[in-house]
């Protein structure tokens, strides 16, 4: 057996009085929040603490927004950035709270103070979104706008309000939608429909962030293929593309090109090839004769159709 012999990088060791933090970035993040007047509107926002002491309402928005920030997703993360001074600074913060009182600030929050925070997210977007979507037409020529539900599967009691997914195991529906990379809209449910809310956000989140005659793209999965949504879309002027995998919704297309000669097909590397297929669906508004939609379908030579298009 060979013998390992540790050689390890000679290091100096040495001490500071200087005020150190692992999270320089704060500042920058500080910075954003003062342009935007952030603290200020969270201040507005909500209002439910009882005593004044400690960290008030706001700064512990404030201090739960930078540790998210930051990568931080537990509220036991508070504690150490209650402890890290430099950090605190850096936030403008004078005093931050505890993972426990922040989770009981949390636990007051009503229905109404949510919808106050939701306006504060959505005054937030229009500040950003102008320069996201003029570097999108610079470098695209279209601005993507990403629409999705992730579902996130939990147990045990501590966790209210679960309902059954489409998997039948009980979680939340994470229903988020980007514009370019900038995250505009976000809504925890629980489980159900795995489109539930669309409208909403694509009408109150969404619509306000992209002027008239810009081109966008909307791009989603297989759950999005309901022609409700696809419609609204359209109504929009938004061009659109559906990931379909579903083989019942396949169908249609895949019986298309059952027998389709090798011609037909384009070789897209890596293997496979692909061709494209026409079909509307019949029980959609808007796919009769007088239509000028037309429904175009992508089929990969690998039993799927790989999107849905709709334009006009």
């Amino acid at each position: 057996m060979k013998r390992v012999v540790p050689s390890p990088a000679k290091v100096e060791i040495g001490f500071t009085g200087d005020r150190l933090t692992g999270t320089g970035g704060a500042a920058l993040l500080a910075e954003a929040a003062r342009r935007f007047g952030l603290p200020e509107r969270l201040a507005e926002a909500v209002s439910v603490k009882k005593r004044n002491r400690g960290a008030s309402d706001a700064e512990t928005q404030w201090s739960v927004i930078a540790s998210l920030a930051s990568g931080n997703g537990s509220l036991s993360d508070l504690d150490a950035l209650r402890e890290d001074g430099v950090q605190r600074e850096l936030l403008g913060l004078s005093s931050a709270p505890s993972g426990r009182r922040a989770g009981e600030f949390l636990s007051r929050l009503t229905k109404r103070d949510v919808e106050s925070l939701r306006g504060v997210a959505r005054h937030l977007s229009r500040c950003v979104a102008p320069e996201v979507v003029a570097h999108e037409l610079e470098e695209k020529g279209y601005v993507p706008v990403f629409v999705d539900g992730t579902g996130i599967e939990v147990s045990g009691r501590l966790f209210e309000h679960a309902a059954r997914l489409y998997t039948g195991e009980r979680g939340y529906w994470l229903h988020a939608v980007f514009v370019g990379g900038l995250w505009v809209s976000g809504r925890l449910r629980p489980g159900g429909d795995v489109a539930c809310g669309w409208k909403g956000q694509l009408k109150r989140d969404v619509a306000p962030l992209l002027p008239k005659g810009v081109p966008a793209w909307v791009r989603c999965d297989a759950a999005y293929y309901r022609g409700a949504f696809v419609e609204h879309v359209r109504g929009e002027g938004w061009d659109l593309s559906i990931s379909v995998t579903d083989p019942n919704k396949c169908r249609p297309v895949l019986d298309v090109v059952e027998g389709l000669p090798e011609h037909g097909w384009e070789d897209i590397g890596k293997g496979e090839s692909a061709t494209w297929v026409r079909y509307r669906p019949s029980k959609w508004k808007g796919s009769g004769r007088r239509s000028r939609a037309m429904w175009w379908c992508g089929c990969a030579r690998s039993g799927r159709a790989s999107c849905c298009r709709a334009s006009r």
